[in-house]
């Protein structure tokens, strides 16, 4: 269908509105998503029950000619505010979102289905949304490339904020042959930790999944200070959507024999807890929680040292740490994998007087606060 931008694609792109046509594209999603747990449906699902009582779901189909033959899908959804207009952001972002955002392509087909679907929101940007949202996009994704590449082609405005890095450990056959390639000091640490620790049964780990899976574990995940994608935080800020939210995609994980659960008892009392989604090759870390005290950092590193051994019995080829900027894995040779935040404003008048203003609004407010 051409559409009137400067530019034209073969494919078919329509948007579904309302969670009836979410469900129907279950099957095809969790295709499309293929190795990446943190794009499947159920995460996305688990999501929009909890938060999407404010937002319209708006997610674009594309095909060839048969409508039924899903070559890709970009989930979104629109937020309405109060400066910024109708904004879009990728399905499953926020407070407990996701840092995977991407496009969704069949292999070979992600520079079509990206152009076409830039294309489209291009098209409809004069009456549809004032403003794209993408946080932490990973923008060396060939899909995610060709959006933003195409977006900016036929004129609209794509503002790239300061890049950030996620850090990915790849894995070695052996956890043994995985501790001879970490420097010297980290090794010392660990058999320090494990000394102190384990090998005198002041701390224990507990796996929780499976036909294993304790809700109480995943209630761990938010009993102490917690580190969500790498973001360090109090329990207190957890909001009740968020504590359900991890509990509800955690057992949806575990019937996909997805999840990767462990609870750590230290001197008697549960001190903490590892999350994490494994799938083809790698597992993705999501969420660890440890009890605020002197011994934190041992059992941080306790908690970590785990899932990397599991991962290595496991399989796996590799973690992926998130952004976790207070675990040692920094110290451990970890790849870095850069995102950044990406704000799309259509060239129209309205939509950039108000991008300006939210801009100059948020200087207000930074200037405002108290130093």
């Amino acid at each position: 269908m051409p559409l009137s931008v400067g530019l034209e694609t073969p494919l078919q792109v329509r948007a579904l509105d309302g969670v009836g046509g979410l469900a129907r594209l279950k099957p095809i999603w969790n295709r499309l998503a293929d190795e990446l747990p943190l794009q499947r449906w159920e995460w996305a699902d688990a999501w929009w029950q909890r938060y999407g009582t404010t937002r319209r779901l708006f997610t674009l189909v594309i095909t060839e000619s048969d409508p039924d033959d899903v070559l890709g899908l970009v989930p979104l959804c629109v937020e309405r505010h109060w400066l910024a207009g109708r904004v879009l952001r990728p399905l499953g972002t926020g407070e407990a979102g996701t840092d995977h955002a991407a496009i969704l392509a069949l292999p070979g087909w992600e520079r079509p289905v990206a152009e076409a679907a830039a294309l489209w929101l291009a098209a409809q940007s004069h009456r549809r949304w004032d403003r794209l949202q993408l946080a932490r996009f990973e923008t060396r994704l060939i899909a995610n490339y060709w959006f933003l590449h195409t977006l900016e082609q036929v004129g609209l405005r794509v503002e790239r904020g300061q890049s950030q890095l996620r850090w990915r450990i790849a894995l070695t056959p052996t956890w043994n042959t995985f501790l001879q390639w970490l420097p010297k000091t980290t090794r010392s640490h660990l058999r320090e930790v494990e000394t102190r620790w384990l090998l005198t049964g002041r701390a224990r780990l507990t796996p929780s999944y499976g036909t294993e899976f304790d809700e109480a574990t995943v209630a761990l995940l938010h009993a102490g200070p917690y580190e969500l994608r790498g973001v360090a935080r109090n329990a207190t800020n957890a909001s009740i959507r968020e504590r359900d939210f991890t509990a509800d995609l955690a057992r949806r994980m575990n019937q996909l024999r997805q999840l990767r659960l462990w609870s750590l008892e230290a001197d008697g009392q549960a001190v903490g807890a590892w999350c994490g989604f494994g799938r083809g090759e790698t597992l993705y870390a999501y969420l660890s929680s440890v009890a605020e005290c002197a011994a934190a950092p041992a059992w941080r590193t306790v908690l970590l040292a785990h899932a990397l051994r599991q991962a290595i019995e496991q399989g796996y080829q590799y973690v992926d740490l998130g952004y976790l900027p207070e675990s040692p894995a920094l110290a451990w040779r970890a790849e870095p994998q850069t995102v950044c935040d990406v704000d799309v404003i259509p060239a129209r008048g309205p939509a950039q007087w108000r991008h300006r203003a939210q801009r100059a609004w948020h200087r207000i407010k930074q200037w405002r606060l108290p130093r």
